[in-house]
């Protein structure tokens, strides 16, 4: 009951802050109840989201109403809490490390209030919410390393994003500023942290203590702002605000994350029944998880899987640029040979693997599934690469930046590592069967 009351008075503050926005009111409270961001007259002329959606089309309306209807759906995934399970279902019951994960999730859920009380950060708050999102990594551990050999990796990963986070804007509230430019260096503690978000959700995948859906909550995290953005890109008139909407569709959809990841592990899965046919020994194993072996997989594949990662990551650590392929070959030249469309395809493709995308990938295939993917992925950006240096020299142009070849360099060395942690699983699989 609660949580429904406090939904039908979220979705009443809304339509009552609409219908003063329509009627020339103040659109002030419709954009702190939605995109959560501060509307005040700004500094030294620059312009404040008052200025950005100005104008107050309905179509800017619409956009902010369905941010609402978002966060509407998140407050009562949130707030209802876990789902009750079967009378007389056998359940095992809840360890302290999933308990202390629990409440560190629900904490943190909750912690996101603070952006629609507090718009504005400072630096301490930015200090703050870092912690307490390196909290989490830090409780996820314990729990996912009873079923997972790669923890230890998604941990320090975690740490690595949030510390580098932390460390940034002490640096900046003390004004050593070379110090900062060093913990945010090319964007490491960003990819840390994307790193760690993949594993966790391939791990919760493969768990069976948590349910499909809520692991598709947190991908949506990352897809939808990107969908939200290609959507309204493509509507005859323009709707301003998409990208202050696209980051509050991510955050309600990381909320809804959280709070049912802890949902979750309220209900663990069900006890496993024995047949009774089974011998003594059967009956007495532990279960296994759900597609995922307890010995986790050989060191062989951990490591070839971690060299391929590594190999793709260093070209964009190193340029720092996620136009790797424009600053060789200018956009105005590939729209003239491909035309507008495959154009913009071609833009998306290279700032994807300029900012790390393909290690993503590799990842993926790695520890869940994908390898052909995968495979395709490095040959299209190998090929890229080769293709852009080609043309570069035939038509005796100004190279500026790092080659793209190092990209391809780094393609060739990826594949074949890819395929190796394959036919090493294969292997395996196979030994598995003749015993």
């Amino acid at each position: 009951m609660p949580a429904l009351l406090l939904t039908a008075a979220y979705v009443i503050a809304v339509a009552v802050t609409a219908g003063i926005a329509l009627t020339g009111g103040d659109i002030g409270p419709l954009e702190r109840l939605t995109v959560l961001k501060e509307t005040d007259d700004g500094d030294g002329g620059e312009p404040t989201l008052r200025d950005v959606i100005a104008g107050l089309s309905r179509p800017s309306v619409g956009l902010l109403l369905a941010v609402g209807a978002v966060w509407t759906w998140t407050l009562w995934q949130s707030l209802r809490g876990p789902s009750r399970p079967p009378p007389g279902a056998a359940r095992h019951p809840a360890g302290r490390d999933e308990r202390r994960l629990r409440l560190t999730l629900y904490v943190v859920a909750g912690t996101w209030v603070v952006y629609a009380a507090a718009p504005i950060w400072p630096w301490w708050a930015v200090v703050l919410d870092a912690t307490v999102l390196a909290a989490v990594v830090v409780a996820l551990h314990p729990v996912l390393r009873q079923r997972w050999s790669l923890a230890g990796f998604a941990l320090a990963a975690g740490l690595l994003g949030y510390v580098t986070t932390v460390a940034g804007e002490v640096f900046y509230a003390l004004d050593l500023h070379d110090w900062e430019r060093a913990a945010q260096a090319a964007g490491l503690g960003g990819l840390a942290g994307t790193l760690w978000y993949v594993l966790v959700l391939a791990a919760q995948w493969r768990d069976g203590r948590w349910r499909r859906a809520t692991v598709l909550y947190g991908v949506a995290a990352q897809v939808l702002p990107l969908l939200l953005v290609m959507f309204v890109a493509l509507l005859p008139a323009r709707v301003a605000g998409v990208d202050l909407a696209a980051y509050a569709v991510m955050d309600a959809m990381i909320v809804i994350w959280l709070a049912r990841s802890a949902h979750d592990l309220a209900a663990p899965q069900p006890a496993p029944s024995h047949a009774p046919s089974q011998a003594p020994s059967q009956a007495t194993s532990p279960a296994r998880p759900p597609g995922l072996a307890p010995e986790g997989p050989a060191p062989l594949v951990r490591f070839a899987g971690f060299a391929a990662c590594v190999s793709v990551l260093i070209p964009p650590l190193i340029s720092r640029d996620p136009l790797w392929l424009t600053r060789y070959l200018p956009l105005h030249t590939v729209q003239s040979m491909i035309g507008e469309p495959l154009s913009l395809l071609w833009r998306g493709f290279e700032a994807a693997v300029g900012l790390g995308g393909l290690a993503v990938v590799v990842l993926t295939a790695v520890l869940w599934r994908g390898r052909r993917l995968a495979l395709a992925a490095l040959a299209a950006t190998g090929l890229a690469g080769v293709s852009v240096v080609a043309l570069v020299v035939a038509t005796d142009r100004l190279a500026i930046g790092m080659s793209p070849l190092w990209f391809t360099v780094a393609c060739a060395v990826a594949a074949p590592l890819l395929a190796w942690t394959h036919l090493l699983r294969a292997g395996a699989d196979r030994r598995t069967a003749r015993v």
